[in-house]
């Protein structure tokens, strides 16, 4: 954990230089009205919407996607984009529970996705802003009146209202009585239900704290004004700051994790972001998304589908499926490895190789090159007859690649990026005889 520290705090300066999109392929998009969230249920998309309305989609491949059922609910209009922050809308268990601004919350049957039905409202009177089901509860974020919980086993039966900090975005609970609290007082804050009086740990933090995601011992916070932060919670009564990191014009309002390693994040005119939480060598940005006139609030996941909603009324469907298809090989260390460092890098990096084939001795025909995230060679940076003796490309072919590189007599190789390079994420790929091997560096421009 201690490496991951380091490097993410070098992240959090990382200035992206964004096209429209990176690894990340829009499917199809549908036009609704002013939408608040998203969730998947049982394979099927719903989405909710400021009128307040309730909507059913159906993803068919290769089709698009189908409005098949919608729920319209008496009540106050959502909130305006200044008002975004929470958990509008979390699925489970057959039910849809959304959050509903001055009104309380609606509990809308979604079990049949083709006929939805209105379960009930509960007017608590209070800007509610988020609801998280977990388990018999329900923990309903209420703004200045902190959190009510709900027993939702049987009904929605009221129990009891948390009077915690001053301002509660989100609060995700689990079934033992642990209560995560987001505030938009920049805090992050940890309860137990059998002593709700104070909470069990605190951290502060920068910006408007306004939404939650966990994995595992970590916890993510979307913030206003500060991107995201990532939390260590292994220790319920200590959660310490791991790192900070602001990569999208500080908006960020969903944070929802995806497969082994990465995280999906809405972040409003910046469209939708993939990071990948590494594996202590790096935390890197690994694919983005920008529609035209962007803001997106809200992402839910499906396999290697993310749906976005846009608080101009479209529901997005990107295809992630182009970020597992570039992976870094793991090294057979003994007869063929290679390293990168410094990683990441602002100037150069140097790249070492130990080549020895199974036979022994040193084969011939060992290659190095870099690739970006989309698969382009970027440059040719190493091509040698014997790996001993480390034979220099000529000056013919030096000329002909974008970038410059220096090699030794050692194998080792240093690759200089061009000015005109960006920032990124890049793959170092070597190939000797039937086999290649690869590792991702970063590029802090």
């Amino acid at each position: 954990m201690r490496s991951l520290i380091i490097i993410v705090l070098l992240l959090s300066g990382f200035v992206l230089f964004a096209a429209d999109s990176l690894n990340i392929s829009l499917l199809t998009e549908i036009e609704l009205s002013a939408l608040r969230g998203v969730d998947v249920h049982a394979g099927h998309v719903f989405a909710f919407a400021k009128s307040p309305k309730l909507y059913s989609l159906e993803y068919v491949c290769g089709g698009g996607l189908f409005l098949v059922d919608s729920l319209t609910f008496s009540g106050f209009a959502m909130p305006g984009h200044s008002y975004l922050s929470g958990r509008w809308i979390e699925c489970a268990e057959g039910k849809a529970y959304l959050a509903d601004w001055t009104s309380g919350f609606h509990v809308a049957d979604i079990s049949d996705h083709l006929a939805l039905a209105l379960d009930t409202t509960i007017n608590s009177a209070t800007t509610t802003r988020g609801v998280f089901p977990s388990g018999d509860s329900l923990f309903v974020a209420s703004n200045s009146i902190g959190m009510h919980l709900y027993n939702i086993s049987d009904g929605t039966a009221y129990i009891s209202t948390m009077g915690v900090g001053s301002a509660v975005m989100d609060a995700i609970g689990y079934p033992d009585g642990t209560v995560l609290i987001a505030e938009s007082g920049a805090d992050f804050s940890i309860w137990d239900l059998d002593m709700a009086s104070s909470p069990i740990g605190w951290q502060s933090l920068s910006g408007e704290a306004v939404k939650l995601g966990i994995k595992d011992n970590l916890a993510f916070v979307a913030s206003w004004g500060a991107g995201m932060h990532i939390l260590d919670i292994a220790d319920l009564t200590s959660p310490s700051l791991v790192a900070s990191v602001d990569l999208w014009d500080d908006e960020v309002y969903d944070i929802e994790t995806w497969g082994e390693n990465h995280l999906v994040l809405a972040v409003g005119s910046a469209g939708i972001s993939v990071v990948n939480l590494g594996t202590g060598a790096a935390i890197w940005q690994e694919g983005y998304y920008t529609p035209d006139g962007a803001n997106i609030v809200d992402v839910a996941i499906n396999a290697n589908l993310a749906f976005a909603a846009d608080t101009d009324g479209r529901l997005y469907c990107f295809d992630l499926s182009e970020l597992t298809s570039i992976n870094e090989t793991p090294p057979t260390p003994d007869h063929f490895t290679i390293s990168a460092y410094p990683n990441p890098f602002n100037a150069a990096v140097t790249i070492a190789f130990d080549c020895h084939s199974r036979e022994g001795g040193n084969p011939e025909g060992v290659s190095v090159e870099i690739l970006d995230m989309n698969g382009r060679r970027i440059a040719l940076i190493a091509r040698r007859a014997d790996a001993r003796r480390g034979n220099l490309l000529d000056d013919n072919e030096i000329a002909a690649l974008p970038e410059v590189a220096r090699n030794d007599a050692m194998g080792k190789c240093v690759w200089q990026p061009a000015p005109s390079l960006g920032s990124g994420v890049y793959l170092v790929r070597a190939t000797i005889e039937d086999e290649s091997i690869s590792k991702r560096i970063v590029y802090l421009k």
